[in-house]
């Protein structure tokens, strides 16, 4: 069974039990693209208003993983 890595982030709101997808603001003075990295078994957190993602397996190739810490 193939894994898969997603860079997509999505809500879960509780009281209607459905999923929504998180829109990233774009930082129009970075020249680099905003958001995670793609990767799966993250840690996040939300502290004061800001999303925190930390950690998770990153996908070299088909065959190699390597854990992301940052």
């Amino acid at each position: 069974m193939r894994s898969a890595f997603y860079n997509d982030l999505h809500r879960f709101d509780l009281h209607k039990l459905k999923w929504y997808p998180i829109e990233i603001k774009s930082n129009k003075t970075a020249s680099v693209e905003t958001g995670p990295s793609a990767r799966m078994n993250a840690a996040m957190v939300i502290k004061q208003g800001i999303l925190y993602v930390y950690g998770g397996l990153k996908e070299l190739d088909e065959k190699k993983q390597v854990n992301i810490i940052s």
